[in-house]
Parts: structure tokens; sequence; C-alpha cells
């Protein structure tokens, strides 16, 4: 379990940290470029093949030369993990080899494959099938591969010598051995196959308009760089089953209004999460990426196209970016690291519900939002102007993170943590005892620093969390008329009860009694600390105006840094060594397990891997690297301890 922070203390930061979305980097006319020396490079059959299939494609998925990807694959597995890169490599490099023979793509050719998912919505009620607790999808697909012997290949494919092609009007018939029906139809070098016949007449025909015309120069190269690629149409997939979105949207308003009853918390964020996803998914275009395997890592990148009008994007976009050169002066030690950009006048004040709205859920979240403080300490961010943000923060036992804040005026984003305490303080929090805000607490090296402390209540917020459970439980029970699952459900409880007090020391152990952050700034930028004293605290800050102990020195960091866009909006950074010694930690002291540590072949230098994105007018860029380097951390580490816990558990169980 990772320890939650208070991040209610302090509404704005919040908010600089973990709200900001990229922005527009503005090297399009690069990306432009780029794209089409791309495209007239290895990829020309391929891109001439996108010509001839229907712009209505809802998804593709392209394998690169299904040979040569495979070898990267291997030479990646080689320098993450040599003995499972023996066991297995030559093996998937034989088995892949004979399937891409057996395809008629010649000896020692990639056969380039692209997989067309195009499952119709009228037939969303025969794709999915419960069985029992298992959900069954049944894709319905065209397999696109080149070929030099087209009824080679189909022989293979049906398993038959002496095939027998049934000529229609534009492709043809094949029956398998086993008596089933495949369709085919040869093009340019390239043979598509299918088990349903709508699909086949799909791509045998000349489309009005093709997949090569609606995809962008820029998204092409997305889709068809690297060993594996992809494409999604978001905006076909949104008005084709725009009927089974509202079906759905009314479903999980049926659920809400039937949870809110007994359990008011839980009804409001699940509907707050789901018109979220809505309002994202109506307003997205299409997503192409792609995936590159090498000896120095996994590499994934791509683009998220939105509409035009979506302001939001284009807003942030208008802002700019940033080298995020601030994150590498961070303090070594912690697992997380994250850059982000925000703008408070882009924030959307209204998607945060008015208290006549909370008032029957959320009672003291609505005095909350509808206190003078809480209205104060919104025009004070507002008054804090474009910030950016670069934290860090330790998982597990690690109780501390840092979080810098560059912002136009650092004083009113002070004075917005202030009111924001101010506004929750007193208020009826099961979880939070005591809330208390101590001003110019300390002042070091031309800082000054609040003190801000939450106490908390574990014996209230494990009962309200075990009245939740048996509520949740109830509602279940209610609405399911069968007495057989109803005992079923009572028995797992039964089986497994929670014990109040082992979970109240459990919580102690891991979070302690209470949190402490020290908010302050020297007039320019502002510091966040998180500490469980003072002590802790001017460590931090030292490290980090030290300028010699970042993250940014190690090797590490500055390999995955490399692999990442210049400049960006958000950046993040996991190092995965640290990271997975802390969570250890947090486990030990949760279970009191004093052997639970990482095994000492464990690699103990920064293991980092890394995302950023870029917001640009039209939509958001990614890219993420993993270098090799974590390949030694999973296999030397992570797979062993998991390998002894199990086998632990099996010999308790005999």
């Amino acid at each position: 379990m990772i320890r939650t922070t208070l991040l209610p203390l302090t509404m704005s930061m919040i908010v600089a940290t973990t709200l900001a979305t990229p922005a527009a980097s503005g090297q399009q006319a690069v990306q432009s470029q780029q794209a089409g020396q791309s495209l007239r490079g290895g990829h020309s059959a391929e891109a001439q093949w996108l010509n001839t299939l229907p712009a209505d494609l809802p998804i593709v998925v392209r394998v690169g030369g299904m040979q040569q990807a495979t070898n990267n694959l291997v030479t990646m597995m080689r320098a993450m993990s040599p003995n499972l890169a023996e066991q297995l490599g030559s093996q998937i490099q034989a088995a892949v080899s004979e399937f891409t023979r057996s395809l008629g793509a010649g000896q020692g050719e990639a056969a380039a494959l692209v997989l067309i998912d195009v499952v119709s919505p009228d037939e969303f009620g025969n794709q999915i099938e419960l069985e029992g607790a298992n959900l069954q999808i049944t894709p319905r697909a065209i397999a696109v591969f080149q070929t030099q012997d087209y009824r080679g290949a189909l022989a293979s494919i049906a398993g038959q010598q002496n095939l027998q092609l049934e000529q229609r009007d534009g492709y043809e018939v094949v029956t398998t051995g086993n008596g089933e029906r495949i369709f085919a139809v040869q093009k340019q070098g390239f043979a598509a196959v299918t088990q349903y016949e709508d699909l086949i007449k799909k791509v045998s025909t000349a489309p009005e308009q093709n997949l090569g015309q609606t995809l962008s120069d820029e998204m092409k190269s997305h889709f068809l760089d690297g060993d594996l690629g992809i494409y999604v149409d978001l905006a076909s997939i949104n008005k084709a089953y725009a009927d089974q979105g509202e079906q759905l949207r009314g479903f999980l308003r049926q659920q809400v209004d039937q949870i809110r009853e007994e359990n008011p918390e839980t009804a409001q964020q699940i509907r707050t999460a789901y018109q979220q996803v809505f309002k994202a998914a109506e307003n997205a275009q299409c997503m192409a990426a792609n995936a590159s395997f090498a000896e120095k890592g996994l590499s994934v990148s791509g683009k998220l196209v939105m509409q035009e009008d979506y302001a939001p994007i284009r807003q942030i976009a208008e802002q700019g970016d940033d080298p995020a050169d601030e994150l590498g002066k961070l303090p070594r030690g912690s697992a997380y690291y994250s850059f982000n950009m925000l703008d408070p006048e882009t924030l959307e004040w209204s998607m945060i519900p008015s208290g006549n709205q909370l008032e029957v859920d959320f009672p003291e979240i609505a005095k909350v939002l509808d206190s003078p403080e809480f209205d104060q300490a919104k025009e004070q961010f507002r008054k804090a102007g474009l910030m950016r943000s670069s934290a860090s923060l330790g998982l597990g036992e690690s109780r501390q993170g840092i979080c810098v804040i560059d912002a136009e005026n650092a004083p009113a984003l002070i004075e917005a943590v202030r009111s924001s305490v101010e506004a929750i303080k007193g208020r009826d929090f099961s979880l939070i005892k005591d809330l208390s805000i101590e001003t110019e607490a300390q002042k070091h090296e031309g800082y000054t620093f609040d003190k801000i402390t939450a106490t908390y209540d574990f014996d209230a917020f494990t009962q309200e969390v075990e009245e939740q459970t048996e509520g949740v439980k109830n509602q279940v029970q209610q609405n399911i008329d069968n007495e057989n699952i109803n005992q079923n459900i009572d028995l797992a409880l039964s089986d497994r009860p929670i014990d109040r007090e082992e979970a109240v020391a459990a919580l102690r152990r891991i979070v302690g009694q209470s949190t402490t952050l020290w908010v302050g700034t020297d007039g320019s930028k502002a510091l966040s600390v998180l500490a469980e004293n003072w002590e802790d605290a001017q460590s931090q800050i030292d490290a980090y105006l030290a300028n010699d102990q970042g993250i940014g020195e190690t090797e590490s960091f500055q390999k995955v840094r490399a692999e990442l866009p210049d400049r960006v909006r958000s950046l993040t950074m996991v190092d995965v060594q640290t990271g997975f010694r802390q969570i250890l930690g947090e486990l030990r002291q949760a279970t009191e397990e004093k052997n639970l540590r990482a095994p000492k072949q464990t690699p103990e230098r920064p293991t980092m891997i890394g995302m950023a994105v870029v917001a640009e007018p039209d939509g958001l860029r990614f890219k993420s690297f993993m270098p090799s380097e974590v390949g030694p951390v999973i296999e030397k580490g992570i797979v062993p301890l998991v390998e002894k816990q199990l086998q632990q558990r099996q010999n308790q169980g005999q």
C-alpha cells in the first residue's frame, strides 16, 4: 500500500503538480520534415498500402517487419535480461521465422503485418459473453501481410495443400481443413485475410476516401515508425458507438443513484470520474503511436489529436513549454519526480460542483467550497500567475518530498495555501482529526516557512470505511435475486473480516500520527517540503539549494532525459530501484515482517524511466523511455522476491 500524503492541505500545490497538462513545443515544422523523411524511407510499401484502405477503419495495428521487429526485441531482451534472452530468444526468432516463411515472405525477409479491427456496433452484443466471472471478447479483424506467394500463404493458413479458391466479386473464398471459410484478397503485393465476408468486401473495393488521405504526414510517421504501430480513429468510434455510449451513461447514472442512498461519497466519485472520461472521449479525434525495441531500451511515442475547438488544449499550447531544468536539481533518494506547468487562468473552476450540488452528498466539502476563505484562495491562486512546478516524493517508508514552484507571484501562492487551510480547518472529515497552521514558523536561506500539520483519526476513518463496505455489500445483495450468490458474498466477507484494530495499527505504522508540510517563499519561488520535523525539512532544502546533489547528476537520469523532448509541458521520472526498496520498507512497516527486503543482488544505483508530454494546438504529443538497466532490477530484485513470497505462501498452505 502506497502512503497517501496530505494533499488536501495545499490546494494550490495540488493543482500545480497534478493538474497541469503539456504545452506546445513550437517544433511542428521540424516534425513535418521528419515525417516526410520517414515516409520516404523504409515504410514506402506500407504507406502506399494505406491508400487502398477505407478511411473509416477504427483501429489499425502494424508490425513493421515481423522478423526485424523480433530481432530488435531479442536484442533488447539480451540487454535487459541475458538469462531470459538465452532461454527464449532463439525460440522466438525461430517461431517467427517459420511463421513468416509460411506466409510466403521469402527466406530471411520480414512480412509487414497489419491488423485492422473493425468491430461493428450492431454486433457489439454478440461480441461479449459472460462466463462466470470471465469476460470474453471475440475480435473481428483482418490480417494484412506482405507476401511473394499469395496462394502458398492461403494454403498454409487454410491447412490444405491442394487449395481450391472460389472466385467472387473481387475476392476469394477458401474452405479450411475443418470446414470453416476464410475470405482473402491480394493487392499491391499484400494479402488480406479474414473470417468475415463483409470485412473483405470493405477492403477489396476502392474506397471513396482512403486512410492514406485521412492521416497527416505527422500521424503517418507516428504510426509507421518503430517496430510496432497503432492508429485509432477515436472520432469514428465515438460516433459509431454513440447509442451504446448513451446506454452506458444511463446505466452508470442508474448505478450511481442506487449507491448514493448507502454511500454518497463513493457515488459522487464515480459520477465525477465517468463524466470526465466521457468529456475527454467526445473531444478526441484520433491517436497514433509506435514502440521501438533496441539495445538501449524501449521507446514509446505518439500523439493524441483533439477537436480544433477544444479550448483547453489550445490555451495551454499558447502558454509555451519549458526545458524542466529545475527537476534535475531536486535531491536524490526519492522514487518519483515530476515537472508540470500551470496557468490558473486556464482552470475550469466551473467544473467544481457548487455547494448546492454537494449539500446532500458532501455537506462538509460544500461548506469548504462555499466559504469566503475558499473564494479568497481561488483569487489569490489566480494572482500567482503561470507556474512551473518541480516535485519529488519518496514512497513507502520515505516520508519526504519537496516541491519547487517558480511562479509569477510566489507570495500570492503562499496566501492561497493559507486561505485553503483556513477553509478546511474545523470541518468534520473523518480522517483529519486536527488541522493547524503556524505562519512564519521557520526562516532559512532567505525563505520564510509556514508549518502546516494534520493529525489523523484512524479509528473514525476505519469505522467509516467499515460502514461503507457493509453498505455497498447490502446494496449489491439487494440487486441480486440469487440466494446462493448472496450467501457466497457473506461467506467470502466472513472469511476475510476487517480487523479494525489491526488496520488502525498498520495505518499508524505507515502514515504516522500526523503529516507536516513546510510551505514558504523567498519572494520569487515557493517551496513545499514534506518532512516529519524541521531538521529533515532543512536537510532537503539544503540539498536542493546546494545544486550539486540533484537527481539530474546521475547517469540514469541523464540517459533517460536525453531520449525525451527537450522542452515539455509535463515530465515524469520514476526511479524504479529506489521505489522498489521504499515500497518494501512500507510493507515491512505494515506487516512487521523484518525480512522483507530487496535481494542482495538488486542493483543499488538509481534506475529511471521517464515520460514527457508536449501540448500542441491540435493535441498532445507524448514519449516515454525505459532503459535496459531496468531489466536487472526486475530480474534480480522484483522477480526473486515475488518467487520467494509465493513459495512461502505455498509452504504455509501445505
